[in-house]
């Protein structure tokens, strides 16, 4: 697998380094991996639909900025460097448990499952269901994706009070989640992820950061939103 990125030759692009006020005209390799997981190969009809879903998430719901720049549409745990050695794991073990949380859309979920991930082996965790039901009319899938979803505050200190998914996970991934949080909240979060991992298990993730620490603002433009 080429493992260089097209988010980042993508995103380098034009007005998607900023803020994105108009409706962009997406390039071909930004339908990649949606053609290839829905079997879709009219890139017209998927561009429409894709801008389609991005509109009505912009109406609805408070569009973070990965959002805005359609990061949706790019599994970006496969661009992680611990990617290729997870892999490996996931198909030398069955069960091999995943977490995926602060996982959106999915598209990350999706990713793990054309690599050969069993679906029931997958649970999906995000404070609130609005990204993940556009998800799976995004992704065609809403009839057949078989995942595990939990959609609660990963960052409360009541998370997982029952125990229920203490030690089960091999692998837990949070791929745009910190950035989000302010630092008690990243110390809860961090406290509740541990505790979800399997003895060997593996926390892993990404974010953006700032110079000088500040708090998030809660969804500017839907107030009744969660972050």
């Amino acid at each position: 697998q080429d493992r260089s990125s097209p988010v980042i030759s993508f995103m380098d692009t034009g007005s998607f380094f900023g803020k994105v006020e108009a409706t962009p005209d997406l390039p071909d390799r930004a339908l990649e991996f949606l053609s290839r997981y829905t079997h879709h190969d009219d890139v017209a009809f998927l561009r429409q639909h894709v801008l389609r879903i991005w509109e009505e998430t912009r109406a609805k719901y408070h569009v973070y900025r990965c959002i805005e720049r359609f990061m949706f549409l790019f599994p970006r745990i496969s661009f992680h460097p611990y990617y290729p050695t997870l892999v490996e794991r996931m198909k030398s073990r069955e069960p091999f448990q995943i977490c995926d949380v602060g996982c959106a859309f999915g598209q990350d979920t999706r990713q793990l499952i054309m690599e050969g991930q069993h679906p029931a082996n997958i649970t999906c965790i995000d404070i609130v269901d609005h990204y993940w039901d556009l998800g799976m009319d995004l992704y065609m899938d809403r009839d057949h994706l078989k995942v595990k979803t939990r959609f609660e505050n990963a960052a409360d200190p009541a998370f997982n009070k029952d125990k229920a998914l203490s030690n089960q996970y091999e692998v837990v991934w949070a791929g745009a989640v910190l950035h989000v949080l302010s630092k008690v909240d990243v110390d809860n979060f961090i406290r509740n992820m541990f505790s979800l991992l399997s003895p060997g298990g593996v926390f892993l993730g990404s974010c953006v950061g700032a110079l000088h620490p500040q708090e998030w603002i809660t969804a500017p433009n839907k107030k009744d939103t969660p972050r």
